[in-house]
Parts: structure tokens; C-alpha cells; sequence
């Protein structure tokens, strides 16, 4: 809408038109620190497979006070919401994830003005002036399905879980094995009790927990990448949520969520079954229970390592010694005795991956663990009263 103007100089009448209408700033202004913080844990969160994947972008959005972000790999779903400091108008728009990351990383630790105008995103700081296209964004029906309010919440304190996690994640296979199942963390709960369980098929890791909700069974394969970004980028308080479905008739974990304070991860459970494990924590016939302190075999262990994968361990009743089973340096051995003091009658021999018993030793704070063995070549249980642990044996 415009109005008439006139003005009157040297008796000359100049007559224009002025615009009634306010130009439509839409910019907000936000904490440097704290969208920094927010890209840092979506890093992991973008499809990086195929830049031209809509995936491969970040979608931001203004609601109310809130900057929202949000973004997917197919796997995990990530939506972070920040403070707004200052805004005029809305926001909405996507842009490519590296670029926004990389120039927000390059600003001062200061508020960053962040405005669309024209197709473009502009971020100012003092003088500082960055522009970047925006770009399309094709994922904001799934994230229009995914809304922890409307899913099952969990009675597991964020604490333990976070604890638990971090003692078993280490017994996970990595991404490349052909068993997908083994590539996260089993959550189970049932009959009140609530487990989780982690294995490369070389070590099991097996944790239990009490559970005082009442609940329909729960089976759950949370993948490893969750589990690690969790650990990497989740504190002590936050939430866990299920979705529910029915798949070939048989209901399953769509989706399994983590919501803290302004963070919610939606992370879609690995679709397969888990091997039967149970057998291997059963006690066994003949078994030797060595009841000792850790804290000595650690540092054995570690010094071993430096030369050798695998050590022999030899349990006496007056001593633990250690020797090289395999050598990484050819014509290198080594031994270490350590003193001690057994209930035995008679010496036990094994053999085991310097890495794996480090690891496992290294999961537990508790320093007094009993070693169960059988025989020879079968697998060496590990209690260590708040996680239990099976290592396969090394052959001697």
C-alpha cells in the first residue's frame, strides 16, 4: 500500500509516493556457544553417503522462542531446540550441514545474528558476513511422525542406564561384521528384571538390572552408533520412549527415543534376532571360582600388550604368572609373576586376548572379581559383581 506525499520547496510542489508497508525482517539472533554445541552432536547425525541426498542438510526452523534444528541419517533422527536471544519474523529453511557447521566454528564466541532474505542465509557477527544458499529438505514428514508425547515411556533411571551402557558398549561388534544383530546393545526387560547384553561373538558383556514398572516384554537392539552418541553427547538427566508396531503380525520396536532438555533422539533399533546367550552364564561342571583382586593382572595385562596379543596365564595357589602366547616381535617373550593367594590344589591354565581381559577388567570400578573356569577351551566367565563378562579362550 502506498500514500501520496507532497512537499513544497522554492514554490515547486514535488509529489512521490511512500510505501506503507515495513519490509519483513526474518532473522534471530542466538548464542554462538550454544549452536556450536548443538552442530558438534549432529555431526554424526547427517547422511553423509550421498551429498546430494536431502539428508545431507540441516533444517532450521524458528518456533515461538525456540531455534530449532533438526536433522537424519536414516538411522537416528536428531531434533535440538536453543534459546532464542532476539528474533524478527519467522525462519524456516534447510541448508547444507558442513558449511554451517564449518562458519559457526569460525566465529567468535559472541551472539550470531542468522537471517533468510532472498533465498540465501546470512550470518553476521561484528563485521564478520557469511552467505550460503539455501537448500531443499525433504524429511519433514518423518519428523512430523516422530513425537515422544505419543509414545511409551520407560521406568529406567537415565543414570544407571548411562552407566550400564558404558561398562558393556566395549563387547559390541563393529560395523563391518555380516551379523547385524551384533552390532548394537540388547535391551531386555522382563518378568521385572531389566538386562542388557553386548557381543562380537568373541566376548559377552551381560549387565542386570531391577525393573518396578509394570510392562509388556521389551526387546530392543539398540545400534552401537546410538549407544556411543549417547555416552559422547547425553548427560545424567534425560528420558527413554518406545514406539510400538506390528510387523507380519508380530509387534515389534519401531523406534526407541532419548529426550533430555532440549534434545530428542529418535534411533531405530536393529531389525533382527539376537543369539541365545543365557547358556553361557549358566555354572558349569568342574568349574575352578578364583576369587582376586584385578588390580595387579591390570597392570600385567598392560605391560604384556607391548609386546604380545595373547598371554598364557597360569593360576597357582601362590602365584598368577604370565607369558607370551603369541609375539608381535619376532624372538620377543615375556613373563611377569604376581603373588598371590588361591584356593587351589592343583594349577589352571588358559590362554586369552591381552585387549579383550583388559577391557573387561577395565569396565568395572570394583577391584574384587571371581575368574570361573572349566576347562581348557571353554569360555572364562568374569564377575565382576556389577557386569559379567565371557571371554572365548586362546588356544594354548
Amino acid at each position: 500500500m502506498f500514500h501520496l506525499i507532497h512537499v513544497t520547496t522554492n514554490k515547486t510542489t514535488l509529489i512521490y509516493y511512500e510505501s506503507t508497508r515495513k519490509i519483513k525482517m526474518n532473522a534471530t539472533t542466538i548464542d554462538k556457544e550454544s549452536l556450536d554445541k548443538a552442530l558438534s552432536s549432529m555431526q554424526n547425525v547427517i547422511y553423509r553417503k550421498n551429498k546430494n541426498d536431502l539428508a545431507s542438510n540441516v533444517f532450521i526452523e524458528t518456533i515461538e522462542d525456540k531455534f530449532i534444528l533438526k536433522s537424519t541419517d536414516y538411522e537416528m533422527s536428531i531434533r535440538i531446540s536453543l534459546k532464542i536471544k532476539e528474533k524478527q519474523g519467522e525462519l524456516k529453511s534447510a541448508i547444507d550441514f558442513s558449511l554451517f557447521s564449518n562458519i559457526i566454528k569460525a566465529l567468535n564466541d559472541d551472539n550470531v545474528i542468522i537471517e533468510l532474505k532472498d533465498n540465501y542465509i546470512n550470518f553476521k557477527q561484528g563485521k564478520s558476513r557469511f552467505k550460503m544458499p539455501v537448500m531443499e529438505y525433504g524429511n519433514e514428514q518423518l519428523f512430523a511422525t516422530l513425537d515422544y508425547n505419543k509414545m511409551e515411556k520407560l521406568n529406567i533411571d537415565s543414570n544407571p542406564f548411562l552407566s550400564a551402557s558404558k561398562k558393556a558398549v566395549h563387547a559390541c561388534s563393529e560395523k563391518e561384521i555380516i551379523n547385524i544383530a551384533l552390532q548394537g546393545i540388547l535391551l531386555e526387560i522382563k518378568n521385572n528384571e531389566m538386562n542388557l547384553v553386548a557381543t562380537d561373538t568373541k566376548r559377552l558383556a551381560y549387565i542386570k538390572q531391577k525393573y518396578e514398572q509394570e510392562t509388556k516384554d521389551i526387546y530392543c537392539l539398540i545400534p552401537k552408533k546410538a549407544i556411543n552418541h549417547i555416552l559422547k553427547h547425553f548427560s545424567e538427566n534425560f528420558d527413554i520412549y518406545l514406539q510400538r508396531g506390528i510387523y507380519n503380525n508380530e509387534e515389534l520396536i519401531e523406534y526407541i527415543a532419548f529426550v533430555s532438555e532440549n534434545t530428542e533422539l529418535y534411533v531405530k533399533p536393529i531389525n533382527a534376532k539376537y543369539p541365545s546367550f543365557e547358556f553361557l552364564l549358566k555354572p558349569r561342571e568342574n568349574e575352578h571360582k578364583l576369587s582376586l583382586n584385578k588390580i595387579e593382572l591390570m597392570k600385567a595385562l598392560i605391560k604384556m600388550n607391548v609386546t604380545n596379543r595373547n598371554s598364557k596365564i597360569t593360576f597357582n595357589k601362590e602365584f598368577i604368572k604370565l607369558e607370551t602366547l603369541d609375539s608381535d616381535v619376532e624372538q620377543i617373550n615375556a613373563s611377569i609373576e604376581i603373588p598371590c593367594n588361591l584356593d587351589l590344589n592343583e594349577d589352571i591354565t588358559i590362554g586369552v586376548s591381552n585387549r579383550h581381559l583388559i577391557e573387561c577388567l577395565s569396565a568395572s570400578s570394583n577391584e574384587n572379581i571371581e575368574i570361573n573356569i572349566a576347562t581348557l577351551d571353554t569360555p572364562i566367565l568374569i564377575d565382576m559383581g556389577d557386569i559379567k563378562e565371557v571371554i572365548m579362550p586362546q588356544i594354548v
